[in-house]
């Protein structure tokens, strides 16, 4: 094979290496699910039932780990399988099962919400008073400043399921908080602990239970310039080494060294 030939098959080689270096970055994120591949810290205050829910903070990303990390919210339920369906937020026994609401939502102000319903007994003295409520699950996700972060759907990263993601780009700040209607104030929104603790006489049988827990998807790392470098440098060292050592008697013919 003559020179020529070659350097034109190395020119091919290289020309795949470079669409396998473009095609990983825009693979479909996989479940880590947590912590984030690399590992990350954490650290939270509050509770996400009472008040203005818990806070997490979530850092220290090993951005070598990964091509893209998203973040997202659901439940683990059975530990320690994720579902992205949701949360859940139940007062009757019932799964308690919460579904993406996007009219709720406000995903480029960082505000994803999950909806639901519940029934709710109380004034339980010779017969209970029983009420449908509505139920939500909130996620607001800030910078460590407190200014709003864009989420996007998991559709735009090639995932299936409904719901709201960051795209993770540094540190950032996770506020959790399920709420319910209090239909003994107007069906007003309150924290959904809050409000079950204080309808009068309920039903000692039915119980506040609620689950919700973060994860991460990514994409695996890529090989960044340097290693573009090098794989270049490689070839045109093969092209080099295939210059270099004649055999036969024509002088476009060579072989490896």
């Amino acid at each position: 094979m003559n020179a020529q030939n070659w350097m034109f098959r190395l020119a091919g080689m290289a020309a795949l290496a470079m669409g396998i270096h473009g095609g990983v970055g825009a693979s479909v994120p996989t479940l880590a699910p947590y912590p984030a591949p690399g590992g990350n810290s954490a650290s939270s205050s509050g509770t996400p039932a009472t008040g203005g829910g818990i806070t997490w903070n979530l850092g220290s990303f090993d951005h070598a780990a990964y091509d893209k990390l998203y973040y997202t919210v659901g439940n683990y339920v059975p530990w320690p399988t994720f579902d992205p369906t949701g949360p859940t937020l139940s007062m009757d026994g019932s799964p308690g099962q919460l579904t993406f609401d996007a009219g709720a939502s406000n995903l480029g102000g960082g505000i994803a919400v999950w909806s639901g319903t519940t029934t709710v007994r109380y004034n339980c003295i010779y017969t209970c008073t029983q009420k449908s409520i509505g139920t939500r699950y909130t996620l607001t996700v800030t910078d460590t400043a407190n200014h709003p972060l864009a989420l996007v759907s998991p559709a735009s990263a090639g995932l299936a399921f409904a719901g709201a993601m960051l795209d993770v780009q540094g540190d950032f700040r996770a506020n959790w908080l399920f709420t319910a209607q209090n239909p003994n104030a107007s069906y007003q929104w309150q924290p959904s602990m809050t409000m079950f603790d204080s309808l009068p006489f309920s039903d000692p049988s039915r119980i506040h239970s609620s689950s919700v827990g973060g994860a991460f998807y990514a994409t695996a790392p890529v090989p960044g310039p340097s290693s573009l470098s090098m794989t270049a440098a490689g070839l045109a060292m093969l092209v080099w080494l295939f210059r270099r050592r004649p055999i036969g008697s024509d002088p476009g013919d060579y072989a490896a060294a």
